[in-house]
């Protein structure tokens, strides 16, 4: 069984698509089979849909429609582990100082600044929409950029 979506415009409604190689705006539009996306949506979109995850089936160039099959979505989970004792000493003080956590320890060592970086970190909220979001303007940037 399979449903439709119709995102309209650029990407289709499903933004930030995991591919591989380079894509230009106009072939953003129509997105191949088996990409992984996450609808974002329009005004046009249902709002149980924005959020979810799922992988193209079918896509149709004229007015962004994109078929995703119900057993390929999803919703995001949020059981992702971050190991940061792999870490550099130099990227874990960065944080450090980054986020002001200088109150914590005055002068911690590896294992004391990864147990103070990994409580703050874990205690940030994050709308992983957003950060999704961020993520590809700041790589279409770097892209004109480097242009």
């Amino acid at each position: 069984m399979e449903s439709s979506v119709n995102g309209g415009g650029v990407g289709g409604g499903f933004s930030h698509l995991q591919s591989c190689g380079d894509s230009s705006e106009e072939e953003l539009s129509v997105l191949p089979r088996h990409t992984k996306v996450v609808v974002t949506g329009n005004n046009r979109t249902k709002s149980v849909l924005v959020g979810l995850q799922g992988v193209v089936k079918k896509a149709v160039g004229l007015g962004g429609w994109h078929w995703l099959s119900k057993g390929s979505v999803s919703t995001p989970r949020g059981t992702t582990k971050v190991d940061l004792s792999k870490l550099e000493m130099a990227a874990l003080w960065r944080y450090w100082r980054h986020f002001n956590l200088v109150d914590a320890i005055p002068n911690p060592s590896k294992e004391q600044l990864i147990d103070v970086v990994q409580r703050h970190f874990m205690s940030q909220q994050m709308d992983e929409l957003q950060v999704i979001v961020g993520f590809v303007q700041a790589a279409k940037r770097l892209k004109t950029v480097c242009k």
